[in-house]
């Protein structure tokens, strides 16, 4: 009888591990919404300038600010391999 308990408790054990792998971590959820934002923002900005409520040269902005979106890449990256190598220590 208890060998059944046993079996039971490894059977749980193997669906928990196996569902906290498919879900992401929050961490990567967080990195996940950072380029959703930016896209929202930037069709907010597309649309207010289209409504003529904000003046502004969104195509100016953007071929101002372009090297950002590289170091913000960079950034990201190296976060998430310090995340990474903290993980497997």
């Amino acid at each position: 009888m208890s060998s059944a308990i046993v079996d039971f408790r490894h059977l749980i054990g193997g669906r928990i591990r196996r569902s906290m792998a498919s879900h992401p971590t929050r961490t990567s959820l967080n990195y996940r919404l950072i380029p959703a934002l930016f896209l929202i923002v930037l069709g907010a900005l597309f649309l207010l300038d289209n409504l003529g409520l904000a003046h502004m040269d969104v195509g100016h902005l953007i071929a101002t600010w372009w090297p950002m979106f590289l170091i913000a890449a960079g950034v990201r990256q190296v976060l998430r391999y310090r995340e990474k190598a903290a993980a497997t220590c």
